[in-house]
Protein backbone atom coordinates (compact mmCIF):
# COMPACT_ATOMS: atom_id res chain seq x y z
CA UNK A 1 0.00 0.00 0.00
CA UNK A 2 1.62 3.44 -0.96
CA UNK A 3 0.41 6.54 1.61
CA UNK A 4 0.02 9.98 -0.45
CA UNK A 5 1.94 13.16 1.50
CA UNK A 6 1.40 16.34 -0.57
CA UNK A 7 2.65 15.08 -3.83
CA UNK A 8 4.93 12.38 -2.11
CA UNK A 9 4.38 8.48 -2.17
CA UNK A 10 5.36 6.55 1.26
CA UNK A 11 5.74 3.42 1.34
CA UNK A 12 3.99 0.98 3.28
CA UNK A 13 6.68 -0.08 5.38
CA UNK A 14 8.13 3.31 5.84
CA UNK A 15 4.37 4.40 7.21
CA UNK A 16 4.42 1.21 9.00
CA UNK A 17 7.65 2.63 10.76
CA UNK A 18 6.44 5.45 11.21
CA UNK A 19 3.57 4.08 12.67
CA UNK A 20 5.04 1.76 14.81
CA UNK A 21 7.48 4.52 16.50
CA UNK A 22 4.33 7.30 17.28
CA UNK A 23 3.10 3.55 19.01
CA UNK A 24 5.85 3.38 21.10
CA UNK A 25 6.31 7.17 21.90
CA UNK A 26 2.95 7.06 23.35
CA UNK A 27 3.25 3.49 25.07
CA UNK A 28 6.41 4.78 26.86
CA UNK A 29 4.47 8.24 28.18
CA UNK A 30 1.51 6.24 29.14
CA UNK A 31 3.92 4.25 31.41
CA UNK A 32 6.08 6.98 32.89
CA UNK A 33 2.79 8.89 33.43
CA UNK A 34 1.53 5.51 35.60
CA UNK A 35 4.71 5.27 37.15
CA UNK A 36 4.40 9.05 38.54
CA UNK A 37 0.71 8.83 39.63
CA UNK A 38 1.22 5.73 41.62
CA UNK A 39 4.85 7.52 43.54
CA UNK A 40 2.31 10.79 44.27
CA UNK A 41 -0.91 8.58 45.57
CA UNK A 42 1.38 6.51 47.34
CA UNK A 43 3.04 9.54 49.02
CA UNK A 44 -0.43 11.28 49.42
CA UNK A 45 -1.55 8.18 51.47
CA UNK A 46 1.75 8.16 53.82
CA UNK A 47 1.11 12.33 54.15
CA UNK A 48 -2.40 11.49 55.31
CA UNK A 49 -1.16 8.89 57.13
CA UNK A 50 1.40 10.72 59.06
CA UNK A 51 -0.98 13.85 59.64
CA UNK A 52 -3.27 11.77 61.20
CA UNK A 53 -1.33 9.72 63.16
CA UNK A 54 0.11 13.57 64.61
CA UNK A 55 -3.29 14.76 65.18
CA UNK A 56 -4.68 12.26 67.31
CA UNK A 57 -1.33 11.50 69.26
CA UNK A 58 -2.05 7.30 69.33
CA UNK A 59 -0.73 6.99 73.00
CA UNK A 60 -3.08 8.74 74.91
CA UNK A 61 -6.22 8.30 72.28
CA UNK A 62 -5.65 5.15 71.19
CA UNK A 63 -9.44 4.49 71.14
CA UNK A 64 -10.32 7.92 70.05
CA UNK A 65 -7.54 7.05 66.64
CA UNK A 66 -9.37 3.86 65.73
CA UNK A 67 -12.54 5.65 65.34
CA UNK A 68 -11.02 8.17 63.47
CA UNK A 69 -8.97 6.16 61.19
CA UNK A 70 -12.20 4.02 60.69
CA UNK A 71 -14.74 7.20 59.70
CA UNK A 72 -11.72 8.34 57.30
CA UNK A 73 -11.53 5.36 55.82
CA UNK A 74 -15.35 4.66 54.62
CA UNK A 75 -15.47 8.42 53.46
CA UNK A 76 -12.51 7.41 50.76
CA UNK A 77 -14.97 4.83 49.32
Amino acid sequence: MLVRKENEIIADSTFQAILQGVVEIIEHSRQSIAVYVNQEITMMHWHVGTFVLQQINYEDKAEYGKKIVATLSQLNN
